[in-house]
């Protein structure tokens, strides 16, 4: 996935589901980004330090990441997505408005700093955090 320009961490996560629930919307999440055409990855993490699981999904222009995160407004009822430009390693959060909020860089971290965290993600076997 790192040939592509952008990644997007998405998910059909919802703080107020429970996890059966949660996993059956992130099934449907995966099935639909694989009928798109996505390739994606299964991500852990941590958002408000609650455990998710969340998706990779490799894209190569910037209308694709607006596209995704139109997507999980309107259908996943998420806020936005967190899109990691892969050549620069800078982080931010895109909203269904096209709304950038730049994070800062992706960066891993050690697994202590992880635990103390209120948001990071395990992806592709490491902690990983942007600040």
């Amino acid at each position: 996935m790192t040939s592509s320009k952008f990644t997007v961490f998405m998910t059909a996560w919802l703080a107020s589901e429970s996890l059966s629930d949660n996993l059956k919307r992130n099934a449907v999440l995966s099935n639909q980004l694989f009928n798109f055409g996505f390739p994606v990855e299964v991500v852990a993490g941590k958002y408000e330090h609650a455990d998710e699981q969340s998706f990779a999904v490799g894209v190569h222009g910037r209308d694709t990441v607006e596209m995704l995160a139109r997507y999980a407004a309107r259908t996943l009822e998420q806020e936005c997505v967190l899109v990691v430009d892969n050549d620069e390693h800078k982080a931010e959060l895109v909203y269904s408005d096209g709304k950038r909020e730049a994070l800062g860089t992706w960066r891993t971290i050690p697994e202590d700093e992880a635990a103390i965290s209120p948001a990071c993600s395990f992806y592709r076997g490491m902690w990983w955090l942007a600040q």
